[in-house]
C-alpha cells in the first residue's frame, strides 16, 4: 500500500528501516523565493541518514557524507553558517553525488526509506540536474511529514526535522541543519511518538 505520492503508507512495526535527511545550497531569501533567482538551486551539499529497528526506532548506525556541488561550487554565507559547513571542508571531505548515492544506495540496502518532508523530490531533481541514474527509486520514500501532524496536531510548517525533539519535549537537537544530526532528531522524534503510542 502506497501513499499518493508513491511512499508507503505505514511505518513498518519490526524489522529495519532508513530514516535520511538531506542539505542544499541556499542563500539569503531563497527558501522565501522559493530557489527562483538566478543561477539558484537545491543541490545537496550534504546526506545524512540513520538505519532504525522499525519496532522502537532505536538507532543502529550512522552514515553521513558530503557532496560536492556542481552549479554553484562555493557555498553561500548563509549556508556556511546555517550548517557549519565551510568551502574547504568540502573540498577535503565531498565526493561527487553519483559516489555519494552509491553510497547511501549501499548503506539503505532494501530497508524502507522515509524522509521529513520533500527531501525525496530534491534527490530526484538533483540527479536529473546531473544527468545521472538514480540508483534509488524515490518514487518509494515515505515522507513523516503528514504522519508528524497526525500525531503531534501541529500544522507542517513547524515540524522542522532538526525542531522535532524540542517541540516533543526532548532535549534540544544536536548539530542542528547538518544531514546525519537531523536525522538523529527524526529518529528521536519517531521513538518519542512511539512510546506514547501516537505512531
Amino acid at each position: 500500500m502506497t501513499t499518493p505520492d508513491g511512499g508507503p503508507a505505514m511505518l513498518p512495526r519490526s524489522g529495519e528501516m532508513v530514516v535520511f535527511d538531506l542539505e542544499w545550497t541556499a542563500w539569503e531569501g531563497s527558501h522565501s523565493r522559493n530557489w527562483s533567482g538566478p543561477n539558484e538551486y537545491r543541490e545537496v551539499i550534504q546526506i545524512g541518514a540513520v538505519q532504525l529497528d522499525a519496532a522502537n526506532f532505536n538507532l543502529l548506525t550512522v552514515y553521513d557524507r558530503l557532496v560536492l556541488p556542481i552549479r554553484n561550487p562555493v557555498l553561500s554565507d548563509y549556508i556556511m553558517k546555517l550548517t557549519g559547513l565551510t568551502n574547504a571542508q568540502m573540498q577535503i571531505e565531498g565526493v561527487s553525488l553519483k559516489v555519494a548515492l552509491v553510497e547511501f544506495a549501499a548503506f539503505a540496502g532494501d530497508r524502507p526509506l522515509w524522509c521529513n518532508g520533500g527531501d525525496a523530490a530534491v534527490l530526484h531533481d538533483n540527479c536529473i540536474l546531473q544527468t545521472i541514474p538514480c540508483p534509488i527509486a524515490t518514487e518509494n520514500i515515505g515522507n513523516l511529514r503528514p504522519l508528524f501532524v497526525q500525531a503531534t496536531g501541529l500544522p507542517a510548517s513547524r515540524l522542522v526535522s532538526c525542531d522535532l525533539p524540542e517541540l516533543l519535549g526532548i532535549a534540544p537537537a544536536l548539530n542542528r541543519h547538518t544531514g546525519a544530526g537531523d536525522a538523529i532528531a527524526i529518529a528521536q522524534a519517531l521513538a518519542t511518538l512511539r512510546k506514547k503510542g501516537t505512531l
